[in-house]
């Protein structure tokens, strides 16, 4: 339930969610406005920093974070709270925003460094296009997104004679090689992020939209450069 909730969320747009965000803030400052001084709410603000930090991005978090120091502010005020003196509400103001903004910088980073990890971990290190595991999840999306109502050709490529080019002229030629044959076949194709390299010399290519005789069209194409 959460995991499909947090899919749900990495689909909705990034206005939308600091959208959502503000309006949070808004109601947790109405809520700590209601309940006077008495009961702090500090915890609950660090939802709406978290959200937006996290599926927004970095400036967006750190927004957030301003606004909710000042909602926090303006809520205590209304409610009477005072102080003996101003240095002290500036101190408590700086405090507070200091821990919000820590927090809205550190998971603004972390989804940040996530989202690297996960990109490297996608693509093959030698041509940068998509590896086997990553092809097979663009594709799987693809088919659920054409629901079966649009024909879709899955096209693989064995590259044959790079064993003896490696032993001939050595790997660094034969890595070039295969770099600009990837380059040639995702030039050649209708939507080359939709190439990968599965292993090897071997290459997948999908087709959304394609009919088998459009895609020996594409094929006799490619073939004849």
């Amino acid at each position: 339930m959460i995991r499909n909730f947090l899919s749900r969320l990495e689909q909705t747009s990034k206005r939308v969610i600091t959208l959502f965000g503000v309006f949070m803030v808004i109601l947790i400052g109405a809520v700590d406005f209601a309940t006077g001084l008495e009961l702090h709410l500090m915890f609950f603000y660090l939802f709406p920093i978290a959200l937006v930090s996290w599926f927004v991005g970095q400036r967006a978090g750190i927004l957030t974070a301003a606004l909710c120091t000042l909602t926090w502010l303006v809520a205590n005020y209304l409610s009477g709270r005072r102080f003996s003196s101003d240095l002290i509400t500036v101190w408590n103001f700086a405090m507070r925003l200091g821990v919000s903004l820590v927090i809205a910088y550190a998971l603004s980073q972390l989804r940040r460094m996530l989202d690297q990890i996960s990109e490297l971990a996608s693509r093959d290190f030698l041509t940068g296009m998509p590896n086997g595991r990553a092809f097979y999840n663009l594709a799987g999306r693809e088919m659920q997104r054409a629901f079966g109502l649009e024909p879709m050709t899955l096209a693989f490529i064995d590259i044959e004679g790079f064993k003896w080019i490696n032993h001939r002229f050595g790997y660094a030629t034969g890595d070039q090689m295969l770099c600009t044959i990837a380059y040639s076949i995702r030039e050649k194709v209708p939507r080359p992020e939709l190439v990968g390299r599965i292993g090897g010399t071997s290459f997948a290519v999908l087709l959304p939209n394609t009919t088998s005789e459009e895609a020996r069209f594409i094929w006799r194409r490619f073939s004849a450069g």
